[in-house]
């Protein structure tokens, strides 16, 4: 049987953060969870529906947050 809820780090684990960024998403009401007596309980639908809320990545290969790596030759300058 599939499981229809999550714990915390369940559910970091599966929308890849850590379990301080979920529980920031939590606590705003971005994500929505329940309580099963001292359990906090992520419905997978509602990890489902955040996901699906953000926008698409689009990678821009011209505006690269990295530097371009030079060989050892051509950051040396050798001709």
């Amino acid at each position: 049987m599939m499981k229809v809820a999550l714990t915390k780090l369940e559910a970091a684990h599966a929308i890849g953060c850590g379990k301080t960024k979920l529980e920031e998403l939590i606590d705003s009401g971005v994500i929505k969870a329940v309580r099963s007596g001292k359990v906090v309980l992520i419905p997978v639908k509602e990890l489902e529906r955040y996901i699906a809320s953000l926008p698409a990545a689009v990678e821009d290969k011209t505006h690269s947050n990295f530097p371009q790596h030079k060989g050892r030759r051509e950051a040396q300058g050798a001709a």
